[in-house]
């Protein structure tokens, strides 16, 4: 019997919440919720995504899952029919991803920066991989040889490769973000910033860098 309401799946907290006969719903710690359904075929265990919540609802979960156990029943392996659908490849979902949000940011500036940045850091190497084939390893080969070096830039590669597969995720091409919290621990840590230096620059002609001494004026009084 389903387990799962509509209150429920709104309301749900971090983790997996079972909606029975292998359909489950995963909660993320950034609030994104992502349809999984569990199957095995031919002795082997599959996971295949179905959606992210609220595009893919409660009962379009269940159809979806339905529609795959059917498959299995008959022989079939519905991952793999899906992975010889349309899966596209890195490069082609950031497209997509550009493509919808160019109108919401604040200036073509903004897309262009977006797009350079995957296409210095990100396309070299997993630009032409299909996306439900990228895993954490080829994420982090694109943002850890400068992730203490280059803090910054790393942080946003990594930003827009996780909004990619975002994307990816709630379009049923991939069932976990690769980009996500998973590879926190493997990122090597800041470099320390000294603390405690002091300044050796010296203020000029005897003025306070911070005030400025203002001249006697005379209030009358001896």
């Amino acid at each position: 019997m389903p387990q799962l309401t509509a209150a429920k799946v709104k309301n749900a907290g971090v983790g997996k919440h079972q909606d029975g006969q292998g359909l489950f719903l995963r909660v993320y710690e950034s609030g994104s919720r992502c349809w999984v359904l569990r199957l095995t075929v031919d002795g082997r265990r599959r996971e295949i995504g179905l959606g992210s919540w609220p595009k893919v609802s409660l009962a379009d979960a269940r159809a979806k899952a339905f529609e795959h156990r059917a498959a299995a029943a008959s022989g079939r392996d519905p991952l793999a029919d899906k992975r010889r659908g349309d899966v596209p490849t890195f490069r082609e979902a950031a497209k997509k991803v550009l493509d919808t949000n160019r109108g919401r940011w604040r200036s073509e500036r903004t897309a262009a920066l977006w797009w350079a940045s995957l296409e210095n850091h990100a396309f070299p190497i997993i630009g032409g991989m299909a996306v439900d084939r990228i895993s954490q390893s080829d994420v982090l080969r694109c943002v850890e040889p400068m992730w203490a070096t280059r803090t910054e830039t790393a942080r946003k590669v990594r930003q827009r490769i996780r909004m990619v597969l975002r994307w990816c995720q709630a379009h049923g091409y991939v069932t976990f973000n690769m980009a996500g919290e998973g590879i926190d621990g493997a990122l090597p840590a800041r470099p320390a910033t000294p603390h405690g230096m002091k300044s050796t620059s010296q203020p000029a002609s005897g003025i306070s860098l911070l005030t400025k001494r203002r001249p006697h004026q005379s209030t009358g009084c001896p």
